[in-house]
């Protein structure tokens, strides 16, 4: 298990399997206007737009794109003062990365109260959840002033990549917006990653949420929700 220092700003080191291929480095163009940009530029030599290129993971599988969030993180700040609410979000973020860590997640970005973190593998992003609200449920049990609770919501699908390492599309948004229907100590994901993990799980440990509108979407998201639990003993389900 790697440890984290979270005193000095964190910038992302970019995996390989979220990178287009040397082909797509050594030639790509701008979206907006056609024009092709020098090998590794993240510019168009044009305009000045950023540039992307849509990600395809190794062995052409989609990604899992997973939201933790904070819950009610602007009124425990306004309760707890700004000095020690900054040391519980550092407290919260060790955590949390420690676990993206421990399932080869990668970290896109802090959101500031929560992060998005980008999977190669459905099942590792499930398991980082779980180990999430394991890691802050005890910490709670073990502190009688942290009063942190996080939110986690997760989708499956295609992404497109900022170079940089920022990631977008509507795969991101509907992360965020299943994220938005979670409350604290949950995790509900949506069918595509249902799919990819359901038969490894107890049945008895899904709940089904149904069709759910998601603001700014059209159509409606099948969700679930994976209940997990704080006994460490108990093994959600057996890798193959």
């Amino acid at each position: 298990m790697s440890t984290v220092d979270d005193t000095r700003p964190r910038r992302p080191r970019t995996p390989g399997w979220l990178l287009p291929d040397e082909q797509e480095h050594a030639l790509h163009s701008c979206p907006f206007c056609g024009e092709e940009a020098p090998a590794g530029s993240a510019f168009c030599p044009r305009d000045g737009s950023a540039l992307s290129a849509t990600l395809v993971p190794a062995g052409g599988r989609s990604l899992t794109v997973l939201f933790t969030d904070i819950e009610d993180s602007v009124r425990l700040n306004e309760r707890l003062g700004d000095a020690f609410w900054a040391q519980l979000v550092d407290e919260h973020n060790r955590l949390i990365r420690t676990a993206i860590d421990r399932y080869a997640g990668f970290e896109v970005k802090s959101t500031g109260d929560g992060f998005l973190v980008a999977f190669a593998e459905a099942l590792d992003a499930v398991l980082c959840a779980i180990s999430v609200q394991r890691d802050v449920s005890m910490r709670a049990s073990r502190r009688s002033d942290w009063p942190v609770r996080v939110r986690i919501g997760m989708h499956t699908g295609d992404v497109m990549l900022r170079w940089g390492g920022d990631i977008l599309g509507r795969t991101v948004n509907v992360a965020e917006r299943i994220l938005g229907k979670s409350l604290g100590e949950e995790i509900w994901l949506s069918a595509r990653v249902h799919e990819e993990v359901a038969a490894l799980v107890p049945e008895d440990r899904w709940v089904d949420r149904g069709m759910r509108r998601l603001r700014g979407l059209p159509g409606r998201e099948h969700l679930y929700q994976l209940e997990w639990t704080d006994d460490t003993r108990f093994t959600p389900f057996t890798l193959p």
